[in-house]
């Protein structure tokens, strides 16, 4: 055999050989293998999609929700068009205060929420003598400096408020619709939506509400 043939035979041995030897893939490759196919890219954008509903969806229902000021009852502390946050949780584990500002729908029309004060609380009796509110025969005390009442409204006084049941009032007294009038009345405490916590807007009013 001549020396150029085993040349030759040795080389195409090396080339077979060669193509066998295992190498290290490069960068590009293995982003290609990385890359999900557009199949995939959809299918989780939808699941992060529907898991960002969940939880706003969790969120409104159960923990705040934002809400708008519709009208003048509640001047001076809030104001027609303010932006609120309503918090709507803590009442599963505590009962409402007096003073809390609280959102409620009005039942004699669908869709429609009032935003008012809690004065009385279950099982206290209130009355209206000379403009001033009385709870159980004592004048309330009331830090907000409100004007005297003039407006009585066109429930008897005094009444009893039922167990489970808030009496509540407008910060505008004589420019509010609330328990004082039998279209509205007391106030389940299951109906009330949540209580007012921050006023995002507008900005100079930012804050907790009082």
């Amino acid at each position: 055999m001549s020396k150029n043939k085993k040349d030759n035979d040795y080389m195409k041995d090396f080339n077979e050989n060669d193509k066998n030897i295992s190498r290290e893939p490069t960068l590009s490759e293995v982003d290609n293998k990385k890359k999900p196919s557009l199949g995939m890219e959809i299918k989780s954008f939808t699941k992060d999609i529907i898991i960002t509903v969940a939880i706003v969806f969790f969120i409104i229902s159960f923990i705040v929700q934002p809400t708008t000021v519709d009208g003048h009852s509640m001047n001076p502390t809030l104001h027609d068009k303010d932006q609120l946050i309503i918090e709507k949780i803590s009442h599963r584990f505590i009962n409402y205060s007096r003073y809390d500002i609280v959102v409620f729908p009005y039942l004699k029309e669908d869709n429609k929420y009032f935003i008012k004060r809690i004065i009385g609380l279950p099982g206290e009796t209130i009355n209206i003598i000379n403009g001033e509110i009385y709870i159980n025969e004592l004048v309330l005390d009331e830090p907000f400096g409100f004007e005297l009442i003039e407006d009585y409204g066109s429930n008897i006084l005094p009444l009893t408020i039922p167990d489970e049941y808030y009496f509540v009032v407008g910060d505008n007294r004589n420019h509010s619709k609330d328990s004082r009038y039998m279209d509205v009345g007391f106030v389940k405490g299951s109906d009330i939506l949540g209580k007012g916590y921050i006023r995002l807007f507008p900005f100079d009013g930012f804050g907790f509400i009082n």
